[in-house]
């Protein structure tokens, strides 16, 4: 069990660093007029990242003893 802390907790800081870097690339330097196309964007993007991770977690799940 011990062997998948550190892995574990590699995959949970990446995902808050996707997840932080996605929401702030569609806050931060978007026209008015593309913020629908930004929010629609990041949310496809927040769900294409988050879909390896997730996958990831599930693996390290089946590996504890």
């Amino acid at each position: 069990m011990e062997e998948l802390y550190m892995p574990g907790l590699l995959v949970i800081v990446l995902i808050g660093f996707a997840a932080l870097f996605i929401v702030l690339q569609r806050i931060v330097g978007v026209p008015k007029d593309m913020k629908a196309f930004a929010k629609n964007f990041s949310n496809i993007a927040m769900a294409t990242t988050m879909s390896i991770p997730i996958i990831a977690i599930i693996a390290m799940y089946t590996m504890i003893p």
